[in-house]
């Protein structure tokens, strides 16, 4: 990923994300803390409706 110009920008425990270098300075600041409750996301319907894993 680094060698294809993408910056390594949070990881979660499980997955690493990554942005492209052109899009860095605009998005990287939004990766600074951890994703929580208070930032209004919204589960769709169909997360309930999907089969447990």
């Amino acid at each position: 990923m680094l060698a294809a110009h993408y910056e390594f920008v949070w990881f979660d425990g499980l997955n690493r994300f990554y942005i492209a270098t052109e899009r860095v300075a605009s998005l990287k600041p939004h990766f600074q803390s951890p994703p929580n409750v208070f930032d209004g996301f919204k589960v769709r319907p169909e997360h309930f409706s999907a089969p447990p894993t």
